[in-house]
């Protein structure tokens, strides 16, 4: 039972955030001290006809314009989320999207679409701002206010620091003479050793200054909290071996989806249990709800592709079943599910239930543009035969590109723009236009040879 409270927590802590993070956008509005703020909720959608590549870029550019405008103030700190239909904006931010505010910074010079001076004073306004913010044992906390730039919640996340410290890295790899002191120096304060727990073989979700360590854990090895786990490798915080500690499926005598294919196998002297689910004939290592983002967003940094008998295949699978669920058993005519904002302007959680864990699954109903346009280095073709279905059909386009979400049943779509899958969709755009930019400077890293030899070797469902 021990897990599967770990896995009803995991869904929990998503929630609750969101809830968080909604109920506060209540209370004050950050819109005036954004750089700019869109006044259309809609705007001119780009030509899909034009070669794939330039619609890409054309997309890219319109999402972009999110980063360029959202940053509060003169801290170089993104918002959270935005409201076009409400003309209202968070004034919280996390740690994730500052970090992949970075990243997506660098993205923008490497696409040309601002210069290197441009790029080196954005940056240099965040990491100014990130050094007078309040940090807990070397760790950011995982909530801040952008306007008054104090921390909210009292809680550090193992998940959200790895995202944090692997884009300060890869800005240091990037503007080394720029900001490879600062970002080294802020990135070697955090031990990620005190979040992860030795006898159970994985992250702890998190630390809250009040209750202390969190009792649940990442245990799950298909899920977004991967990076933490290659990130502590590469600072030799973690034992590279410790992969084949956590678990490709729930343990078989806890009630789930459906029960585990699969063998036991042993790694030197780990036993684990090489499991994995079907989804009709397809052989998948499972995540937690069966969501995009789950199985796909540690692509932005490690292009898993290299591990073509482990993640690289898995991953491939994965989309093959949301592909399938949204066209053939939902009949949708465009697909990719994963947790984003509601119509309404709410958030809740969406995916495929057969390639989740959790007892009856997400909800579907509700398709969002990032959990496809992730999956961009797998299937290019399908991702952006999507991308201009979606152009055509729905009035998901606005003046920084995708908004959030399209209700299947009524065809409405949210005036919604979070930072987060902002960031997915930028990313994965430069990623697919650039030759994989970001994550062959994360790869060249040194101390992430060992783990991705590691992953090079597995093979699931053998």
């Amino acid at each position: 039972m021990r897990n599967y409270s770990l896995v009803f927590f995991l869904f929990l802590s998503v929630f609750f955030s969101s809830c968080y993070c909604q109920s506060q956008t209540k209370d004050r509005n950050a819109k005036d001290s954004l750089n700019y703020f869109p006044h259309n909720l809609l705007t001119a959608k780009p030509d899909a006809t034009l070669p794939d590549s330039l619609l890409l870029l054309n997309i890219a550019k319109d999402t972009w314009k999110f980063f360029d405008n959202s940053t509060y103030g003169n801290t170089g700190l993104v918002v959270d989320k935005i409201f076009v239909d409400k003309q209202n904006a968070a004034h919280f931010t996390s740690i994730t999207n500052i970090g992949l505010y970075l990243v997506c910074t660098i993205n923008a010079y490497k696409l040309n679409i601002i210069t290197r001076n441009q790029a080196i004073n954005k940056i240099t306004t965040t990491l100014n701002t990130l050094q007078k913010l309040e940090t807990y044992n070397g760790f950011y906390y995982n909530w801040y206010e952008v306007d008054i730039l104090k921390q909210s919640g009292g809680y550090i996340s193992t998940v959200d620091s790895g995202w944090l410290y692997s884009s300060l890295l890869i800005t240091a790899e990037v503007f080394p003479e720029q900001f490879g002191a600062v970002c080294r120096q802020l990135i070697n304060k955090a031990n990620f050793k005190w979040l992860y727990n030795d006898k159970e073989g994985a992250f702890r979700l998190g630390y809250d200054i009040k209750e202390g360590f969190s009792p649940y854990h990442y245990k799950l090895l298909c899920s977004e909290a991967r990076i933490a786990f290659y990130l502590g490798t590469i600072k030799g915080d973690i034992n590279p071996d410790d992969w084949y500690k956590l678990s490709r499926t729930l343990s078989a005598d806890i009630d789930q989806e459906q029960i585990p294919q699969g063998s036991y196998k042993t790694y030197k002297d780990i036993k684990y249990f090489n499991g994995y689910y079907l989804y009709d004939s397809l052989k998948i290592v499972p995540s937690w709800g069966g969501s995009s983002f789950e199985s796909l967003m540690t692509d932005l940094f490690v292009d898993e592709r290299v591990a073509a008998k482990g993640f690289g295949l898995n991953n491939y699978n994965y989309i093959k079943a949301q592909i399938d669920y949204c066209f053939n058993k939902a009949g949708y005519d465009v697909w990719g599910m994963s947790p984003c904002s509601t119509p309404d302007g709410g958030y809740s959680e969406y995916g495929i239930d057969k390639i989740g864990t959790m007892k009856g699954g997400y909800k579907d109903g509700v398709v969002t543009p990032h959990a496809s346009i992730i999956a961009i280095n797998y299937y290019p073709k399908e991702v952006i035969s999507n991308i201009k279905t979606m152009i055509k059909n729905y009035d998901i386009y606005g003046e920084y590109g995708f908004y959030d979400c399209i209700d299947m049943k009524t065809k409405n779509t949210g005036k919604t723009y979070l930072a987060l899958d902002q960031a997915m969709i930028f990313i994965s755009l430069s990623n697919y236009l650039t030759d994989n930019y970001i994550p062959k400077i994360f790869m060249n890293i040194s101390g992430i040879k060992p783990i991705l030899q590691i992953i090079k070797e597995e093979e699931f469902y053998n």
